[in-house]
């Protein structure tokens, strides 16, 4: 009997434990959201709670649902942007329970949209809406990166809910900005504000349709260069060609596009420099120049450069031949500005070829000395030299006696010649012909140096058939260095035109005619 009466008294003991547990979970605080009971804190737009990006006129708009009525709303805010000296302005701290927070009328219109006051204690349901706070983050200094609002809600039974909403900012990439420009190195460099991993710059010359692309650098700069190809010259001798459609070319305008992603942020344009001008290029305003002879009896000698100007160009043999005859170099009567090239046979029996070029020729006896090279300050590489003219050219009428090659030429085709190199000579080069064997023979096509120092880049052309109508011809460079510039105190530059490509042996077509109307720089 007492037996049984303990296992009874025994039964009812643990019904009653067991009430009493099942009464404890009904009063968890940290009752989930799973819970009927327990608030419940949601985001239409963003159901998984995602980090948001911030953004202008964005949308954050929360639902509150509190079945047993709202007792606290506790907002704390984690963010380097919103401190508390910050939220002070509007009535908030980085901690608050919004319930118990009160707020001027001015300080509620900021922040409208945030439930706020005793007016929400024992609210069932409210909108928690952050839409116009969010972004004003934006304008804050330490603006970039997370800012966290954590939300917990506890109702009037103790149960409670948390969700943290997290607003990411990346800064504005800014526009490009252009340094460093350098039209002789064809490079520059590109910065851009904020710039981020997914960050790329392409560039592209105004008129083309294909971009090219900046590199990054370590510093996250991007750096504008152009690509260069290795080759072989006719001589064998190694040279570079630049895709001008790379790197920064001067007298030109480019497009620079910042992209993230692949997207398009930004674009701008910039011009680069004009370029390098060619002393008296539009052979224009010939004078004269006076030349002495053994007896120190003066001359006046046709001369393609202005009266009173340092001069540029000058022309072998007309020295000597314009004292009885025509200058084998003038200005066409026909039209200023074009100089006429004219081969000749001097005393009806030596063949002089006509010639122009930057340098100075002196005449000693019966012998000339051609002096090629002009100091010049580059600026900006030229890819090609453009010059106008026409041109009359036959067959070798003429051959030397010193010629090497005057058995295999009587009857052969002549050819003008033409060419510009860049030079970093420390003299001038001197080539001397008469009726002995010349002496400092050269062409830039073949060889990159002399003794006077390095040929650095040339343009070079060989006309062999007649051109009746002015022509505008461009002669695009070779480069033996492709990043080397000149010397400033060095004789830099060598521009040549002669009407026979074996003058200084005396041999050629002694009918060939070049006139050149103008000389100038292709970038």
């Amino acid at each position: 009997m007492k037996k049984n009466l303990f296992i009874y008294l025994l039964t009812v003991l643990c019904a009653v434990n067991l009430f009493t547990a099942c009464s404890d979970d009904d009063d968890d605080k940290d009752a989930p959201q799973g819970d009927l009971n327990a608030p419940k804190i949601t985001w239409a737009e963003n159901p998984n709670f995602d980090t948001t990006e911030i953004k202008e006129n964005m949308s954050a708009v929360i639902n509150i649902d509190v079945e047993n009525g709202l007792k606290s709303l506790q907002l704390d805010i984690k963010s380097a942007a919103l401190t508390n000296e910050m939220l002070a302005v509007v009535g908030l701290s980085t901690s608050v329970d919004l319930v118990t927070v009160e707020l001027t009328e001015d300080q509620a219109s900021i922040i409208a949209g945030i439930p706020f006051g005793e007016k929400i204690k024992d609210a069932t349901s409210l909108k928690f809406d952050i839409s116009k706070l969010v972004p004003m983050i934006m304008i804050l200094p330490n603006a970039a990166g997370n800012h966290t609002f954590s939300i917990t809600v506890t109702d009037n039974k103790g149960k409670s809910a948390k969700k943290d909403l997290v607003f990411h900012y990346i800064l504005p990439l800014g526009a490009a900005k252009l340094s460093e420009v350098n039209t002789w190195n064809n490079t520059a460099k590109v910065s851009v504000d904020n710039v981020r991993e997914t960050t790329t710059v392409q560039y592209r010359r105004q008129g083309e349709t294909d971009w090219q692309e900046a590199t990054r650098q370590e510093d996250n700069t991007f750096l504008i260069s152009t690509k260069w190809t290795e080759s072989q010259n006719s001589a064998g001798l190694k040279i570079w060609t630049p895709d001008v459609k790379t790197g920064i070319w001067a007298a030109q305008t480019y497009e620079i596009a910042v992209l993230d992603a692949g997207q398009e942020v930004s674009k701008a344009t910039f011009e680069t420099n004009k370029g390098d001008a060619i002393p008296n290029g539009d052979m224009s305003g010939w004078s004269k120049k006076i030349w002495k002879d053994s007896q120190n009896k003066e001359f006046e000698i046709t001369y393609p450069n202005a009266k009173g100007t340092e001069g540029f160009w000058d022309s072998g043999n007309n020295t000597f031949v314009e004292q009885t005859m025509t200058p084998l170099c003038k200005e066409e009567v026909e039209g200023n500005g074009i100089a006429f090239l004219s081969a000749q046979k001097v005393l009806g029996a030596i063949f002089a070829a006509g010639n122009l070029f930057s340098g100075d020729f002196n005449f000693s006896g019966f012998s000339g000395t051609v002096n090629f090279g002009k100091k010049y300050t580059w600026t900006a590489r030229p890819r090609a030299l453009k010059v106008r003219l026409k041109a009359e050219v036959g067959t070798i009428d003429n051959v030397g006696g010193s010629d090497p090659e005057k058995d295999n030429l009587k009857g052969k085709q002549d050819k003008i010649v033409l060419f510009a190199a860049v030079t970093d000579w420390t003299k001038q080069h001197g080539v001397t012909s008469g009726f002995g064997t010349p002496k400092g023979m050269w062409h830039p096509e073949t060889q990159n140096s002399v003794e006077e120092g390095a040929i650095i880049g040339y343009a070079s052309k060989f006309i062999t058939e007649n051109i009746t109508e002015y022509t505008t011809i461009e002669i695009p460079f070779n480069w033996y260095n492709s990043t080397d510039k000149p010397s400033t105190d060095n004789f830099s530059l060598v521009i040549s035109g002669a009407t026979s490509y074996r003058g200084d042996y005396l041999t050629g077509c002694s009918t060939n005619k070049l006139y050149i109307d103008s000389v100038e720089w292709v970038y």
